[in-house]
């Protein structure tokens, strides 16, 4: 592609200039969108005078070349400056709702989502419009009740704003958060069409659990409907890690092979009407599951390329994906945080790329234009899968490491070994849902689905258990090499012959370069050991990071509450997976909790007291052979060795005023200490013995520390840190810090 096919695709580049600047201006401030604004305002005059300002330099082709880069600039600064005006009004918009912040109001709206319920609160998603006078809104609301989807509610609740730390909520339309204390059936509920498709959603969910079984119609259902509920978090973690997270999430993959089935299925009708289907398919598809982002930029997509082929016209893809991702943007803005929708995005225009090349090696025609024989075609079909797969890794590269720190090295392999077997579930499961009203017909392809779905499981679980496929992304030089490796990707797919072999060469250089220093970075990391501290009401966790490998200690009440973040904080780092999750103590929540952990998060080790009763040991053996980790016994009088760290954990003590147990834990590593002092060790010890210089953490709950006590019980510590509660009653040379570096001496 040269300079002079990008000018004739004015549309794709205002489009995509939009959605990128979005993308950035959804983080920024309110006066960072304004400033930008204007700015852009500037350099939008600035590039019209220079685009008519009269030219020494006669000669045709430089002229030509300038004005084209001054149409691009144009056009570029006039998408930055309607992105910046549509983030500007939506301020206005969002400065009027959030007028009701901190404010106890009554407002009557529609259930439209159930995101969890609980014996004793509830959370659910209500539309409303009685709070901005006829425009709706959503809030997510948590009360005691639960109420039905679809039914109309009357709430009296504290209003609270969203702020951009809520990604997730505002990406779905969600603006703002209601603490109901009282909540009652509002008359009847009126039709609406997000909750009539949410019914039928959960109707044909239904279904398919029922022709499937729970388990593999959990997964039919997360790729036919994008309805994740009844999806197993082992399924999740071994996609996860096989780095094919992107089969579960709906998009283009799904719709084309849906649009494929009920094409094939309308042929006889004629051309016209099999467009009109599949039109009609698509928007259906798009409210069934939920109007998702990454699902309504390929229903966008694929609409225009109908519409064009019903006009008889050529569509450009480019320009289609340009066009989705800035009516998405513009529709609502921070849609442009939902990491799916990015990552769609960004993969999408890296197939657009390859595909748009001229690649020999990629042709169905030798360079006499002749068809090649069906052996070789079928080898360079494989060759363009394995070079689109590679494409969408490396330009999705920065994604990867500022979302989620590492990457699948398995990527590449896993997603052309998986995707046939998707698209056999997806075609399956949408025969079974049709022909579900008689048992006898849809039972071969319901024993068809089952049966993909029990491959992809057990497929899947087989290689999430290798050792060592994730690549840790991690540092700065990480995050350099992966913006050179996706910038010459394109440059690559975007130049002349003779630039496209340099970049081509550099890229691959690059890509090396960022596989050999994550590698060496976990090999060669220095000694030593990092420690992670996590608190919640449910306790405190430890995660150490030594010797290129992932440690964690539970020290809570048995409950998950600081496990996940540990947990989460011990799978970014390193080779994404735990190597000994280490329990302090025994408590009956833990045998339910560990279960849902280890379904989870990768462990692979799960050491427990010697202490422990028969059977507590054979509950939690149960449950850790389940998951395939392995169950070892551990004395508090012994140090266990966690790569470069010594750990000793000493006998917790359990009193009547403590929510978790108290305990002490001292780690070493290359001649520094750091001490974990359980909430109410005052009770169990009057003089800790603390190693001078040591770091010195206090736990969170339980009585509360004494500042006289700490002051003369803590002389030698070198840093004192405090979790939770415990910061309010800490000595004046606390800190709050939730990292601690344990590395040699002078170091």
């Amino acid at each position: 592609m040269k300079i002079k096919e990008i000018t004739l695709r004015p549309l794709a580049v205002f489009t995509f200039s939009f959605y990128a600047v979005s993308c950035f201006l959804c983080h920024a401030s309110g006066t960072v969108r304004v400033s930008a604004g204007l700015a852009c305002l500037l350099f939008f005059a600035l590039s019209l005078s220079l685009r008519i300002a009269p030219r020494r330099d006669k000669s045709l082709g430089s002229l030509r070349r300038r004005r084209a880069w001054g149409a691009l600039a144009a056009i570029a600064a006039g998408a930055v400056l309607s992105a910046a005006v549509s983030y500007f009004a939506f301020d206005v918009y969002m400065g009027k709702i959030n007028q009701y912040d901190g404010q106890t109001v009554t407002f009557t709206g529609t259930v439209t989502e159930t995101v969890w319920t609980a014996p004793y609160n509830s959370r659910f998603v209500v539309k409303t419009a009685s709070l901005t006078g006829g425009r709706s809104v959503k809030l997510l609301v948590s009360a005691p009740a639960a109420p039905s989807l679809g039914d109309s509610v009357e709430c009296t609740a504290i209003i609270s704003s969203l702020d951009a730390e809520d990604e997730s909520e505002l990406s779905d339309g969600i603006l703002l958060f209601a603490e109901a204390s009282e909540i009652k059936p509002a008359g009847e509920s009126t039709f609406d069409i997000e909750v009539a498709a949410s019914k039928l959603n959960l109707r044909l969910s239904s279904v398919l659990e029922q022709k499937l079984g729970e388990r593999r119609g959990g997964l039919a259902s997360a790729l036919l409907l994008g309805n994740r509920r009844e999806l197993s978090a082992e399924i999740r973690r071994d996609f996860r890690r096989l780095g094919i997270s992107h089969l579960l999430a709906l998009s283009g993959l799904h719709l084309t092979v849906i649009c494929a089935a009920v094409g094939k299925l309308t042929k006889p009708l004629g051309k016209k009407a099999r467009l009109a289907a599949s039109a009609v398919t698509v928007v259906f598809y798009m409210f069934l599951t939920g109007l998702s982002p990454s699902v309504t930029r390929a229903g966008i997509m694929m609409l225009m390329l109908i519409a064009a082929s019903l006009a008889r016209r050529r569509g450009d893809s480019f320009t289609n994906l340009g066009i989705a991702a800035m009516l998405i943007s513009a529709v609502n803005p921070f849609a442009s945080l939902d990491v799916g929708l990015q990552l769609s995005v960004a993969a999408v225009f890296a197939i657009l790329l390859v595909s748009s090349g001229k690649f020999s090696v990629f042709s169905d025609q030798n360079a006499s234009g002749n068809a090649i024989a069906a052996p070789r075609r079928v080898l360079r079909g494989i060759l363009k899968s394995v070079g689109i797969t590679v494409s969408v890794l490396l330009m999705t590269l920065p994604l990867m490491w500022y979302y989620f720190g590492s990457l699948a090295v398995m990527s590449p392999f896993t997603t052309l070994l998986f995707s046939p077997v998707v698209s056999v579930i997806l075609v399956s499961a949408l025969i079974t849902v049709i022909l579900s009203p008689s048992t006898i017909l849809s039972y071969l392809p319901a024993a068809l689905c089952s049966a993909a779905c029990g491959a992809a499981e057990r497929l899947s679980s087989y290689l999430s258990d290798l050792s060592d496929i994730l690549l840790p992304l991690g540092g700065t030089l990480c995050a350099i090499l992966c913006t050179a490796v996706c910038v010459l990707f394109a440059v690559f797919a975007l130049s002349r012959r003779k630039i496209r072999l340099v970049s081509g060469i550099l890229c691959a250089a690059a890509a090396f370069a960022l596989c050999i220093s994550s590698a060496v970075g976990v090999k060669a990391a220095p000694p030593g050991a990092a420690l992670s501290l996590a608190t919640s009401s449910s306790g405190d966790a430890i995660t150490v990071v030594s010797g290129g490998k992932a440690y964690v200690i539970d020290i809570g009440n048995g409950y998950s509450g600081s496990l996940y973040p540990a947990l989460q904080t011990a799978e970014k780092s390193v080779c994404g997976e735990t190597e000994i999750l280490v329990l302090t103590h025994f408590h009956t929540a833990h045998v339910s909790t560990l279960s849902r952990l280890l379904a989870s998060f990768k462990v692979r080790e799960v050491a427990v007291p010697s202490v422990l009763k028969a059977d507590e040991l054979a509950s939690l053996n149960e449950t850790a052979s389940a998951f395939g980790a392995k169950l070892t016994l551990y004395d508090f009088k012994d140090s266990l060795s966690m790569g470069d760290a010594h750990v000793s954990i000493a006998e917790p003590l359990f009193i009547k005023r403590s929510v978790q147990p108290v305990v002490r834990i001292d780690i070493s590593a290359e001649g520094e200490d750091f001490v974990y002092l359980g909430a109410s060790y005052p009770e169990a010890c009057l003089d800790p013995d603390i190693p001078r210089g040591a770091a010195v953490c206090l736990g969170s709950h339980g009585p509360k520390y004494k500042k006289k006590w700490a002051s003369y019980a803590l002389p030698d510590a070198g840093l004192i840190v405090s979790l939770g509660y415990a910061q309010d009653f800490a000595p004046e040379r606390a800190g709050t810090a939730d990292r601690i570096i344990l590395e040699p001496k002078g170091s």
